[in-house]
């Protein structure tokens, strides 16, 4: 025996008698009037599909048996006339074929009850939209890149506080940001955060292209003292020739961390890669579904992560100075510091967001290695980084060629276009004493070598009056 269901997915209280006319034949009778057998369909075969027309009954008996005539199958159909609740679990979903394989340990007189609901109640019209709403654990966790927002809400989910990747992504597009590269990472069981390790992970991930790109800048979501010594340790590593990935990093600050704090932090920095930005936080306001404006105290991160999308927009080159450049997206700061105290968390390496409302800006942007100008201006730094990568890719064509008595002056040729290039674009200021030849250890490199002078930003004007009587 197959079944029995039912194919409309609902039974009637009733007792249907099976009773065999040969060995493969049988006609089906119930002791309700309204009930299975009372339609049109009243007779079945082995090894056929029985349905009702009348009560949708379905069941299957197997051609295998043996059967005789006035050979009688009883089956018992009752019907629940309570609908399932939050209180009543289901226990069998109509349209689901139960498939009896023997009868083994069964004899006379046992009972097999198949439990339906009733069809009683509200059914949609044929061509009814319906929605479903479900939740599934997600299982794609590989870094992605986006240049539209609304993708980025679609994989991540909507604008809010409580969703850090969605608003870090919103603060970056708004302050110029033409594309973000995200890695999400899992929050610990019962946290609202994810362990140092996990951050870790997803770091060592950037390692490797990402679609065929390597990512200029790295914003870590997290102020974890952890995360972001490694993330410095990320940033020197992947910038060195071994790597070839040069790139930095924007770090923020916890909400309540002191002055004093924040400036012994960056001071353990000490990198130019490594752009600590204070204060330790903001006013952050967000449109709720009800079209409320709400405002939300976020950390310092968010601040960091806003000057970064300023400094990858395709409004600046990598020799525009972030000094005085506007930052959007806060309404006001999370704390409002005197020019002395600015002026004490700029020489130990930060550097400050400044609120002169109705605008935020920048007010003197530095790395956390203030030995000298070179090593405490970002974009020397930057510079330094895009005149790598440029050469790289213009000497890349000459890899793999013959090494011909006239190489040495083509690489030379190549790299003063290069430079003279830079130049125009006012990257560097000047070039000079390019030079190539052929290492005297291995004959199959050539080693080049050149100077130039990266474009300064002007930091401070200091103007002298003298008084006169008479001029």
């Amino acid at each position: 025996l197959t079944g029995p269901i039912t194919a409309k997915g609902y039974t009637v209280h009733e007792t249907v008698t099976l009773s065999f006319t040969d060995n493969t034949h049988f006609t089906v009778s119930s002791d309700n009037i309204a009930g299975t057998g009372s339609g049109t369909t009243i007779t079945g075969i082995t090894g056929r599909t029985f349905i009702d027309d009348v009560t949708g009954l379905m069941f299957t008996l197997t051609p295998d048996a043996l059967y005789a005539a006035s050979d009688i199958i009883t089956l018992t159909i009752v019907s629940s006339r309570t609908f399932t609740t939050s209180a009543t679990p289901i226990l069998d979903v109509p349209g689901i074929r139960l498939t009896v394989n023997n009868t083994t340990n069964t004899s006379a007189g046992d009972n097999t009850y198949v439990k339906t609901y009733d069809k009683a109640g509200s059914e949609p019209a044929i061509g009814s939209v319906y929605y479903a709403t479900y939740y599934y654990s997600k299982t794609d966790f590989t870094p992605k890149i986006y240049t539209r927002f609304k993708d980025v809400v679609n994989d991540y989910g909507i604008l809010s506080v409580g969703n850090p990747l969605t608003l870090a992504a919103y603060l970056l597009f708004l302050n110029g940001a033409p594309a973000v590269m995200i890695k999400q990472v899992l929050k610990d069981s019962g946290s609202e955060t994810a362990s140092s390790s996990t951050f870790i992970t997803a770091i060592d991930e950037l390692k490797n292209p990402v679609e065929k790109r390597k990512p200029d800048v790295i914003l870590p979501v997290t102020t974890d003292e952890t995360v972001l010594a490694y993330v410095k340790q990320h940033c020197e590593v992947m910038s060195s020739m071994r790597y070839r990935g040069e790139r930095i990093a924007f770090i923020g600050f916890s909400n309540g961390t002191s002055p004093q704090s924040a400036q012994a932090s960056a001071k353990t920095y000490m990198s130019n890669r490594i752009c600590a930005v204070y204060p330790d936080g903001g006013i952050i306001s967000l449109v709720d579904e009800f079209g409320n404006e709400q405002e939300y105290t976020v950390g310092g991160e968010y601040l960091a992560i806003s000057l970064a999308g300023v400094n990858v927009s395709t409004v600046y080159d990598v020799a525009e100075p972030m000094t005085r450049k506007n930052v959007v997206g806060f309404k006001r700061l999370y704390r409002t510091l005197d020019e002395v105290t600015m002026d004490e968390c700029a020489a130990s390496g930060l550097t400050l967001i400044e609120d002169l409302d109705p605008n935020m800006r920048v007010r003197h942007c530095v790395t956390t290695n203030m030995t000298d100008a070179y090593t405490r201006e970002l974009n020397i730094t930057t510079i330094a980084d895009y005149v790598q990568q440029s050469m790289r890719n213009t000497l890349d064509k000459f890899i793999g060629s013959k090494y011909l008595s006239n190489r040495n002056a083509e690489i030379r040729q190549a790299t003063a276009a290069t430079l003279k290039s830079l130049q125009e674009l006012e990257i560097i200021v000047a070039y000079a004493d390019i030079d190539v030849e052929t290492s005297s250890t291995d004959p199959s490199m050539g080693l080049v070598s050149a100077k130039y002078r990266p474009m300064i930003g002007l930091n401070w004007i200091h103007t002298t009056f003298n008084l006169r009587s008479k001029l």
